[in-house]
């Protein structure tokens, strides 16, 4: 390589490092347009569209580079990562596939073939990919960054201890990155070992002060190990990431001000069983003597409003997400009001029941479901698809056929019915013919599921909206959760201090619902129909 080259090959480098693009098109267009296949001057035009955000036409120089210079690691490379942003990640992967034809030991590809199998949900693969990276030690992107992405694919294939190691491998290599310290904390709660999660989270947030994410999962820690007050504290954080949707209203956030004289928008922000175990709070909300506007799902509303007349909150106005809203001075969330009011939970506001069906519809369907000498079992498998947890928490229609293998020893039978919505309701079909009743299309919203719950013995279900329900309305409940659970759960215990009518049944293991569903099996052996509750 002659000087002159040289020195343009490093100016190149210094203008694309610095950001300066037009400065590195100045350098090579000419030299294409004399030169249409000449490599470096593909190649750098290729990297300065990349880093413009143009994915496509970096795509287009750097597959005129392959095709100049074939069987370079470093052009193909190149390509692939040119081809997975601009969202074409099965030709990257093959793109990457031919590099490593002419360069089994290049460990910038592995890690990049890495990324973009990752990315494809194909998780073997991305782990052997990093693997390989790692064993190769010639990456570019640094060991660091290939340890902490392994640990992400292990991370989700719920091998928590091999995680934990790769993170802190990537820790130990390039310890000043928040990002790695945070990714540590996750897999260690989802462990259950939230010490050390918690300081993890720490660590994270000395790296970099404020940093959302991280207060927002250690605040998910606290609140799983019982420290309400400092996690409840922490998980206002939640509103600087993802996690919800900003409303970006004009009035104030309420902190605890007097509400005399002023109106008070109390508003669902996440799921239907959040806004349910939060609808708790709102005679303590309507005693402050103002006006309370309360926004909930539209599902909800005629739940809620059936609540406000019942419990007599004659300043409660119930509108559906969607609805135009009146004037208001202050706004808070449903997730914020035991941060905002104060939370003791020795002293949990809203005695169960605190949600109320229609008595008519109650006796309707407790007609409609009479079976003599049995138990009447509600059944729901599967939550929400788009759930972040929702591969967790919802269960394989198979793991639960062992509740229907009935002993002849039991002094009663068992009715299943179903009050499974959405498209897994299309699973009722795995469990015996004839044992199970698909109540779904009576189920239009939560007023109509009330009443069906309480014309039930019992409910069985996953964590979703009908197990807050059920509790709410003072029904019992067999709730299955995951190794991990929700933090409203808690751990090491079978009941809990929101609902006093729910019994938990937990997962030993990750993944191990085989052992949660035979110990509940047994257990309904020995339940006896209980008589409905008048409303």
């Amino acid at each position: 390589m002659d000087l002159v080259v040289e020195k343009m090959l490093a100016a190149a480098r210094g203008h694309l490092e610095a950001g300066r693009f037009d400065e590195v098109e100045a350098l090579f267009q000419p030299i294409l347009l004399r030169r249409p296949n000449d490599i470096a001057a593909l190649q750098y035009l290729g990297l300065a569209a990349l880093r413009r955000g143009k994915p496509d036409q970096a795509v287009l120089f750097m597959r005129r580079a392959t095709k100049a210079k074939r069987g370079d690691v470093g052009l193909l490379t190149n390509l692939g990562v040119a081809l997975k942003a601009a969202g074409r990640l099965d030709e990257a992967v093959k793109a990457y596939g031919q590099a490593l034809k002419y360069g089994q030991d290049a460990g910038e590809t592995w890690y990049n073939l890495g990324n973009a199998l990752k990315e494809m949900g194909r998780l073997d693969e991305a782990e052997t990919a990093y693997r390989r990276a790692i064993a190769a030690g010639n990456c570019r992107a640094g060991g660091a960054a290939v340890y902490s992405n392994l640990g992400i694919v292990l991370h989700q294939r719920d091998a928590f201890a091999e995680a934990i190691a790769a993170y802190q491998q990537a820790i130990r290599l390039c310890p000043d990155v928040a990002e790695y310290h945070y990714n540590l904390g996750n897999a260690l709660r989802a462990d259950i070992a939230l010490d050390d999660a918690i300081r993890a989270y720490d660590l994270a947030l000395q790296l970099r002060p404020g940093y959302p994410d991280a207060r927002l999962n250690q605040a998910i820690a606290l609140l799983l190990k019982g420290d309400f007050a400092r996690g409840f504290a922490e998980y206002e954080a939640r509103v600087h990431t993802d996690e919800v949707e900003p409303r970006g209203f004009d009035a104030m956030p309420w902190r605890g001000e007097d509400l005399a004289g002023r109106c008070l928008l109390v508003y669902a922000e996440q799921g239907l069983g959040d806004t349910i175990q939060f609808l708790r709070y709102l005679p303590a909300l309507a005693d402050r003597g103002g006006r309370i506007v309360v926004e909930v799902q539209s599902a909800l509303r005629r739940l809620v409003e059936r609540k406000v007349r019942h419990d007599a909150l004659d300043q409660v106005e119930v509108v559906s997400r969607g609805d135009a809203l009146p004037a208001f001075d202050f706004h808070v969330a449903f997730m914020s009001l035991p941060h905002v009011v104060g939370f003791n939970p020795d002293e949990i506001p809203g005695a169960t029941p605190y949600l109320w069906p229609d008595p008519a519809a109650v006796e309707n369907w407790t007609a409609r479901l009479a079976r003599e000498n049995s138990l009447r079992i509600g059944l729901v498998w599967a939550g929400n698809p788009s759930h972040r947890n929702d591969r967790n928490r919802s269960i394989k229609p198979t793991a639960l056929l062992p509740l229907f293998d009935t002993s002849p020893s039991s002094e009663t039978g068992r009715h299943f019915f179903s009050l499974q919505i959405g498209a897994s309701a299309a699973d009722l079909a795995t469990f015996p013919p004839g044992s199970v009743t698909d109540l779904a299309p009576f189920l239009h919203d939560l007023a109509d599921t009330a009443a069906v719950v309480c014309a039930l013995d019992a409910i069985i279900c996953v964590d979703t909206s009908v197990a807050h329900l059920a509790a709410a309305l003072g029904r019992p409940v067999e709730l299955l959760l995951p190794y991990n659970p929700d933090w409203r759960w808690l751990l090491d215990r079978p009941d809990s201090p929101w609902y006093p009518t729910v019994r938990l049944n937990r997962q030993k293991s990750p993944g191990d619902w085989g052992g949660v569903v035979a110990s509940l099996a047994a257990e309904l052996q020995r339940h006896r129909p209980t008589p409905v509750r008048a409303f």
